[in-house]
């Protein structure tokens, strides 16, 4: 049968030759259909360009010898670098919490070549970065989706090409967006597989190398909600409820939230335990306990994953600090059925007392408690929402904590939601989340307290974002010399170059 003509402009470019291809694309990432985890040397891998129609497949480039002999590495081999907490086998990696990562440098020499990422999770953003080595500046970025549903469990298999003629040090960074649950820790978790990101190999063929990366020498976990998970980062005020609710996790940025930028600014590893709807004492719309489950995160900020009962081993890494935001499910969109002061306070105190005993022989590392970071809009979007609600309860907690344990480093940190950080006005998500707009915000007005309590200095902010596909949408708008190729924002470098959920 004919093959239909392609739009307009891929067809331009898959008329140029290949030397011309990769003089013009550089770097740049792209999708290979799923195939059931095998490889087929005597094919070369091809690009599949999404235009909003049965999708035209081309060959990137004519089959390399080079691919019929791939080099693999799997997750216990040396050159990744992991962050987060992940379950570790010889034949896959497995984590569920958001903002979890790995890492892992490519050496790549003047003959260029191709590295192929297997991997599996359904319902999951997965960012993927390239970066120099040395410097840390953004050459790409692209965003991989998994299936809404997947019952066989079919690799995905993704692939980053490096042009000939464009030599460097790079790393690779995956980072999962999306949360374990996204539709809650209730019934729904009896219906729907939960999103575990599974990787299992990274595949090299051509003229690179893989290379450990350096390991982060600071590591912060965050403790919270909705806020903290990055949920409705990517969405605007515009989403219906129905949206927010039923597809959430497309607009889910884990890598946009404050604590995400709180690793950029200090160069740390971050490890999120968070989840949208969840509370200490009780989790969002407590009465309904189907719909977010009976689990507070004080049940689960323990576990390795979140969707599964094994704790998470210490003695893999120790944070240098936590922070936690928690309380606002507690008080907000309970219908008046909210925990009294004395109640949400011993509770508050046996969550610290409970992480002083999770990493022992931590008794000096530092828990930062936040409160608020709303905005002034929120009563009139929702008149039984507010973030700063629970702010004096939580006071009381960490002060009254402090008082008893004097040789323990809390703090509190409130976030005023008067305006003064998050104004409402350009800076708000989807079902009155913060965007990345706002989540930066937060995260500036908590910096310099981080700052002065663990005497690390900030690095200097970089114009480019790491944080996905808001960071698409503007480098697509002409910025840090990106050109889009598609509707699905997939991005080549245009050169070269070495409701009721609340945080």
């Amino acid at each position: 049968r004919p093959r239909p003509s392609p739009p307009r402009h891929i067809r331009r470019r898959a008329l140029r030759t290949t030397s011309e291809m990769q003089s013009l694309f550089g770097l740049f990432t792209c999708t290979i259909p799923r195939s059931s985890g095998s490889l087929d040397p005597t094919r070369a891998p091809t690009m599949m360009w999404s235009t909003g129609r049965p999708a035209t497949i081309w060959s990137s480039r004519p089959l390399d010898p080079a691919f019929a002999s791939l080099s693999s590495a799997g997750p216990l081999d040396p050159v990744f670098v992991f962050e987060g907490r992940w379950n570790m086998s010889s034949s896959s990696a497995r984590a569920d919490w958001p903002c979890t990562g790995v890492r892992f440098g490519l050496s790549v020499g003047s003959g260029g070549g191709d590295v192929l990422i297997a991997w599996h999770s359904v319902r999951s953003r997965i960012n993927v970065t390239v970066t120099n080595a040395n410097n840390g500046s953004l050459f790409s970025t692209h965003v991989l989706t998994g299936p809404l549903v997947d019952p066989e469990g079919r690799e995905e298999l993704d692939r980053i090409s490096f042009a000939a003629g464009l030599p460097g040090q790079f790393e690779v960074r995956l980072r999962k967006m999306t949360s374990a649950t996204p539709f809650s820790m209730g019934f729904s978790t009896k219906i729907f597989q939960p999103s575990v990101l599974t990787l299992h190999n990274v595949s090299t063929w051509g003229d690179l190398h893989l290379f450990s990366p350096a390991v982060p020498s600071r590591r912060i976990e965050i403790i919270g909600a909705s806020d903290s998970a990055g949920y409705c980062v990517d969405g605007t005020t515009e989403a219906s409820a129905i949206d927010a609710s039923l597809f959430g996790y497309k607009f889910s940025n884990c890598d946009g939230a404050y604590g995400a930028e709180l690793g950029r600014r200090f160069s740390a590893e971050i490890s999120v335990q968070a989840l949208a709807g969840a509370g200490l004492t009780q989790n969002a719309n407590a009465a309904r306990v189907w719909e977010e489950g009976p689990l507070t995160m004080a049940d689960l900020f323990n576990r390795t994953l979140q969707t599964e009962g094994a704790v998470w081993s210490t003695s893999a890494r120790l944070p240098d600090m936590i922070i936690v935001s928690l309380g606002g499910n507690d008080y907000n969109h309970q219908d008046g059925l909210v925990p009294t002061n004395a109640s949400f306070v011993a509770a508050y105190a046996e969550l610290l007392q409970s992480l002083y005993r999770f990493y022992a022989g931590q008794s000096s590392m530092p828990v930062l408690s936040v409160c608020g970071m709303g905005d002034p809009t929120e009563a009139s979007r929702d008149p039984d929402n507010n973030r700063c609600r629970p702010c004096p309860h939580v006071a009381e907690a960490v002060a009254a904590f402090a008082a008893k344990h004097p040789d323990r480093l809390v703090e509190y940190l409130y976030i005023p939601c008067d305006g003064t950080v998050v104004t409402g006005v350009e800076d708000i998500g989807c079902a009155g989340h913060k965007n990345g707009a706002g989540q930066s915000k937060v995260a500036a007005f908590i910096a310099p307290v981080v700052e002065r309590i663990m005497g690390w200095t900030q690095r200097n902010q970089p114009a480019t974002s790491h944080s996905g596909r808001r960071a698409s949408e503007r480098e697509a708008q002409g910025g840090n010399g990106f050109a889009p190729v598609d509707s699905h924002r997939r991005l080549v470098p245009s050169g070269g170059g070495g409701g009721g959920r609340q945080g």
